[in-house]
């Protein structure tokens, strides 16, 4: 096994791996490529968080108060909302937000 991983330019880790793959999704599938692209998205917001990061934002909009992503997230914590996205999240959904909302 060790020469026959040399010859093929792969560790033994991979031969493992698609001998894994292969027996458990049958040889075919082992030598098809698989998607790269993960499961989930771990910086995407869960809809009802940024649906409240949005109201908040509109909220203090309206105010009149100061109503960026800091102040959204302090505001939120504020309000003992729970979890409270990170300013980056924040900053990432509400500009994304203002691009749809305008005309």
């Amino acid at each position: 096994m060790t020469t026959f991983c040399l010859e093929h330019g792969i560790s033994r880790e991979t031969f493992y791996a698609i001998r894994r793959r292969a027996a458990m999704e049958g040889p075919a599938a082992a030598l098809e490529p698989r998607s790269r692209r993960p499961n989930h998205s771990p910086g995407k917001l869960p809809e009802d968080i940024a649906a409240q990061a949005v109201a908040v934002w509109a909220a203090l909009e309206q105010s009149g108060l100061d109503h960026g992503p800091i102040s959204v997230h302090e505001k939120m914590r504020a309000l003992g909302m729970e979890p409270v996205p990170s300013t980056a999240s924040l900053v990432k959904h509400l500009s994304t937000h203002r691009k749809r909302k305008q005309p």
